[in-house]
């Protein structure tokens, strides 16, 4: 019986076939595929036919597109197709090298953790390794891979960790943000609870940049992008209110003006002041320094390294008030 499901929300057609390449290659093939088609109009079975037919893998086409409405809705469809103990989120354009199954039962015969995590680079549409990570040999709780990710000391890409179905059904599946936007980094906190995130040594995942994904785009998610930021801390916050220093704090607001600069949002006044109060900082001095962060300072950085107009009165507000 297998004991790993590769579990894969499908919509785009671009780089299917060499998702499913990389997972063909695989030399433990101790494993079930479960390919969810979210309605896609592309042609994906023809794409996904021969390894299905090969392989025995499993492919589901659903009619509703759900992950245009509630992506973390349509990952938790995906992964209640399967019913092995483990299981992997997988991605419709990304690739694994032949190692990684049987690097995580390695590991797995090890550890005892609920998550485990490889280590990744980042490819671009031709395959080419972009930039190789820095490699993580380190086990992290939930609260210190939540905190070194609010310090931008760590990165993730959602396709590297793989889950117990224990933890999944506890948590009652993927935490769920809007856009799904840090959905992810949420989900693997809490599944990870009460141990460890467990780093996997053999094996590496290639998460690739190009113009297809949900995180290189804008448009209509800007605005669910940046309040699904907001809910991230405050959820983080809640969970673990007697950790929250206001140093963590400001490296909170800090990550959080970043976000705004990569998603190219000019938050208005108004909006503003709401996330300030949203994040719930202590005492004036810190609520000035939030809100400068997020109304001043973001367009301050965006207009020096995305060739933004000058705002008078946001150039002002960052000059004056108090910053982190």
């Amino acid at each position: 019986m297998n004991k790993l499901a590769i579990v894969i929300p499908a919509y785009k057609p671009d780089f299917l076939d060499k998702a499913l390449q990389s997972i063909d290659k695989q030399i433990d093939k101790n494993f079930q595929v479960y390919i969810g088609n979210d309605g896609s109009p592309h042609s994906l079975w023809e794409i996904a036919k021969p390894y299905v037919e090969k392989n025995g893998w499993i492919y589901r086409h659903f009619e509703e597109n759900l992950g245009g409405k509630n992506l973390v809705n349509h990952w938790n469809r995906c992964v209640k197709l399967s019913h092995e103990p483990w299981v992997w989120l997988f991605s419709d354009d990304d690739e694994m090298d032949p190692n990684c199954v049987a690097g995580f039962f390695n590991q797995l015969s090890k550890g005892s953790s609920q998550v485990f995590k490889f280590n990744f680079s980042i490819i671009d549409k031709e395959s080419k390794i972009l930039e190789t990570n820095p490699i993580e040999d380190r086990n992290l709780s939930g609260f210190e891979f939540g905190k070194l990710r609010f310090e931008r000391k760590t990165l993730t890409s959602a396709v590297e960790f793989i889950f117990s179905r224990a933890a999944f059904d506890r948590e009652s599946g993927f935490v769920n943000f809007p856009a799904a936007w840090c959905s992810d980094d949420a989900s693997w906190i809490a599944f990870s609870e009460p141990g460890q995130i467990e780093i996997i040594n053999r094996g590496m995942v290639f998460w690739r940049l190009s113009a297809v994904n949900i995180s290189s785009q804008a448009g209509p998610y800007i605005e669910a992008k940046t309040k699904a930021a907001i809910h991230f801390i405050q959820w983080f916050n809640n969970r673990y209110a007697t950790k929250i220093t206001p140093t963590l704090f400001g490296e909170q607001v800090i990550w959080f003006r970043l976000q705004l600069e990569h998603l190219h949002f000019k938050v208005p006044f108004s909006m503003a002041v709401a996330f300030t109060f949203k994040l719930k900082p202590t005492g004036i001095y810190s609520w000035l320094r939030t809100f400068n962060e997020i109304f001043a300072r973001s367009h301050s950085s965006m207009k020096k390294n995305k060739g933004l107009k000058p705002n008078f009165f946001r150039e002002l507000i960052a000059g004056w008030l108090p910053k982190f």
